[in-house]
């Protein structure tokens, strides 16, 4: 009974198997090996424990920053506000120091007029009535100098004359005084009469006044010769004096009006050798006061890459780490990236009040408050290959960087944590930092 069921039994799944006929012939599968399947797992492993011990991974911190060069970008701004009347300056073009490159026009209409203009005519009429001041004090000095001259030399001769007239009435007025001398033996004998002799003595007398005005007349000419040529000496200083004063006036309206004629025409030259970049503004244009007209790119200098790294980047960047960068107008993904070395940390942090250029050191565009670090690095080329063509980088481009920092083995990094655990469980904190810095 068991035979005959058991052949109805496979009779039937024989019927039913062609009915899925179908569904494809069956196939049985057969297991791996043990020992196929134990040899790819020790090889599996002993590849993972090879890749484990000897491989590496280098940490990098990520900065952003812009282009610059090592001596500055020279930024021209209007001095006054004014309209550009005249402009030579052009994209790209090189100058030298002192080279003219904007004209700034500050004149003002009226209803007088042209206000400068006005004002400058103004000031040339005063300098031609001083300029005639001074011819006509000249002259008049002249006149009045040669009159003290006249009156000292006519001083001197008359005091010649009365030095002459003095020695004649000194002698007469000796002669005379003998003679009364004389007569005065002869009245006490009665020869002469007392009347004669008095005539004679009132004679001498009146010789004897007379001489005496003369000398005080001289001591009078002699004083007042002595006052001419007193003014006779400070003349000349006083007249060179006035017009000195009126000299000085001229040139203070000359300053004036070159005062005016500067600000009325402003020149604007080029501070240093380089190159014209960045014109912001064309001739014809009104500008305020501080308001940016052009850059200069100096000649001297190299091209530089700053970056603001926060604290927390700053730690393990040391000057000559090596650097990868890649150029926001260049996507590195078509263009590659470039090398470049860290060659300046500085060593106190900026604040945001610090410069301008702290904004542009943003990491992933936020700005920690504990501030920026600056980080300087140099690229080892300053052009980039795009489409076989060397492209020179400008000024301000916008550059994305990572800093390698230290290269361990992978190991290492997966035991990091229980060394940190194990030097804070055994009280020596330093022994984390102890094998990072190995480690480096």
């Amino acid at each position: 009974m068991n035979e005959r069921a058991n052949l109805a039994l496979f009779r039937q799944e024989a019927i039913d198997s062609r009915k899925h006929k179908w569904f494809g012939r069956p196939q049985l599968l057969r297991p791996i090996s043990a020992t196929v399947a134990t040899g790819c797992a020790v090889v599996a492993v002993a590849m993972i424990g090879m890749f484990v011990a000897f491989g590496e991974y280098t940490r990098r911190v990520r900065l952003t920053g812009t282009v610059q060069t090592s001596v500055g970008v020279v930024r021209l701004i209007a001095p006054q506000a004014g309209r550009v009347v005249e402009t030579s300056a052009s994209e790209g073009q090189p100058v030298h120091k002192g080279d003219r490159l904007y004209v700034l026009s500050t004149d003002s209409t009226t209803s007088d007029g042209n206000t400068y203009a006005a004002i400058i005519g103004q000031i040339r009429l005063q300098r031609n009535e001083l300029q005639a001041e001074i011819a006509r004090r000249v002259e008049l000095d002249k006149e009045q100098r040669d009159n003290l001259q006249k009156q000292a030399d006519a001083l001197e001769r008359e005091i010649a004359q009365v030095a002459a007239q003095i020695s004649v009435t000194a002698t007469y007025a000796e002669t005379l005084k003998q003679f009364a001398d004389r007569l005065e033996g002869v009245v006490e004998k009665g020869i002469v009469a007392q009347r004669e002799f008095e005539v004679r003595r009132e004679s001498y007398m009146g010789q004897r006044a007379l001489l005496e005005n003369l000398r005080r007349d001289t001591i009078q000419l002699q004083s007042k010769l002595q006052e001419i040529r007193s003014k006779l000496r400070g003349f000349d200083h006083e007249a060179a004096s006035a017009i000195g004063g009126l000299r000085r006036q001229i040139s203070a309206l000359d300053q004036q009006s070159a005062d005016m004629e500067r600000n009325r025409e402003i020149l604007v030259t080029a501070p240093q050798d380089g190159t014209v970049t960045a014109v912001l503004v064309q001739s014809g244009q009104t500008v305020g006061a501080g308001t940016p007209l052009l850059s200069i790119l100096p000649v001297s200098g190299h091209l530089e890459v700053h970056f603001f790294a926060s604290s927390a980047a700053i730690g393990f960047i040391r000057q000559g780490s090596p650097v990868l960068l890649r150029y926001a107008p260049f996507p590195y993904q078509k263009f590659g990236q470039y090398p470049a070395i860290i060659a300046e940390i500085s060593r106190v942090a900026l604040r945001a009040a610090d410069g301008e250029g702290i904004a542009g050191g943003q990491i992933a565009g936020k700005q920690p408050p504990s501030g920026f670090y600056r980080v300087t690095a140099k690229p080892e080329q300053d052009t980039v290959l795009a489409y076989g063509k060397r492209e020179p980088l400008q000024v301000g481009m916008d550059v994305e960087a990572d800093v390698f920092l230290e290269t361990r083995k992978l190991y290492e990094w997966i035991l990091e944590p229980l060394y940190s655990l194990s030097g804070s469980i055994g009280g020596r904190p330093g022994s984390s930092t102890r094998n990072e810095s190995g480690a480096q």
